[in-house]
């Protein structure tokens, strides 16, 4: 649980919020107003999510990914079902692009958004299942075939921050390696996320990510 802000603080992030240029500064202060339930929360979580988007579209770096996410995070939580299509339009492109061209690797591209997206299109609660648009369970299968055969590796430096997870030595190793992640990346696999999905995606996913 977050700790408590004095009303000094929170006047302080209530003006570099609505004072600020860049998204990104947009979107952190605005995300941290909403967390501590300051104001309208699904107006900030709005402006946060599509300040999130811009700062994902204008450079897709590891924060980037970051920033995508937590944008679908936002439009899932308080029924922003424009912002959510649209992070999960952007993400699939972003792994089918990497799925098409170098399958099995960027795993720290891959991962962080195949959880979001496994969990399916948003729906309001109480309504049917719809179809998906996005083939996820394609996705699925191809990310448990590389893990399978161990060939998940960071393609290049230029991934820099998104290709941490290397190649594995084995699937022993691959399950170690990845049930060690830090917090912050095990948050960002979206395991969790993807529990509203179709029951036949939650096994798929594990696999693709642990190997079992």
């Amino acid at each position: 649980m977050a700790a408590p802000a004095s009303d000094d603080v929170l006047e302080l992030w209530r003006h570099v919020a609505a004072a600020a240029t860049a998204p990104a500064a947009i979107a952190r202060f605005e995300d941290l107003l909403f967390e501590y339930k300051d104001g309208n929360r699904r107006g900030r979580a709005e402006r946060a999510a599509e300040a999130y988007l811009q700062s994902a579209a204008a450079q897709f770096d590891y924060d980037g990914l970051e920033y995508l996410v937590r944008a679908w995070e936002l439009a899932r939580r308080v029924a922003l079902p424009a912002i959510h299509l649209r992070a999960r339009d952007i993400m699939a492109a972003h792994v089918e692009a990497v799925m098409s061209s170098a399958p099995g690797t960027l795993p720290g591209v891959v991962f962080p958004m195949l959880g979001p997206l496994a969990a399916g299109p948003y729906r309001p609660k109480g309504t049917a299942v719809i179809a998906d648009p996005i083939d996820v369970d394609a996705m699925l299968q191809m990310a448990v075939q590389c893990t399978r055969k161990g060939t998940w590796r960071a393609r290049s430096p230029r991934s820099g921050g998104l290709g941490r997870l290397i190649r594995p030595r084995s699937k022993a190793s691959t399950a170690m390696r990845l049930r060690r992640t830090s917090t912050r990346r095990t948050r960002l696999l979206g395991l969790g996320r993807a529990k509203s999905s179709s029951s036949k995606r939650q096994p798929l996913l594990e696999t693709a990510v642990y190997g079992i």
